[in-house]
């Protein structure tokens, strides 16, 4: 008899994490970042679904191998009445393990193809 532990049970939940993670729409990169993609933007694809269900199910993703996990910078936005709306916090974010040689190139490639602004198109957004 098989060991129960030992099988895994690929839920509804599961597959549309997985398949949120693969997604490399243009726009939705365009409007929640490239992969690899952390607990709240899977969320957020998934539409009405607690971060926190989320980040608990791609921690099981990891340990059961089926996503790679990894710290990264990712910008986070909040409403300070000082300084900036913005920063940079270390986040865990995910690559299914399936796709992840052929997602990384395809980030690779896409940031490589990105246009570099000149000073003065920078310099000229704060005019």
């Amino acid at each position: 008899m098989e060991d129960a532990r030992a099988v895994m049970r690929i839920t509804q939940n599961k597959n549309r994490i997985l398949e949120a993670l693969g997604d490399l729409d243009e726009t939705l990169c365009c409007e929640l970042g490239q992969p690899p993609r952390n607990a709240a933007c899977i969320a957020l694809i998934l539409g009405n679904v607690d971060p926190r269900q989320v980040a608990r199910t791609l921690r099981l993703l990891e340990r059961q191998g089926l996503v790679i996990g990894e710290v990264r910078p990712v910008d986070v936005w909040c409403n300070l009445k000082q300084g900036s709306n913005h920063y940079a916090k270390q986040l865990k974010c995910y690559w299914r393990t399936s796709t992840a040689e052929a997602d990384r190139a395809w980030v690779e490639k896409r940031e490589a193809a990105r246009p570099v602004p000149s000073v003065e198109a920078v310099l000229g957004m704060f005019h």
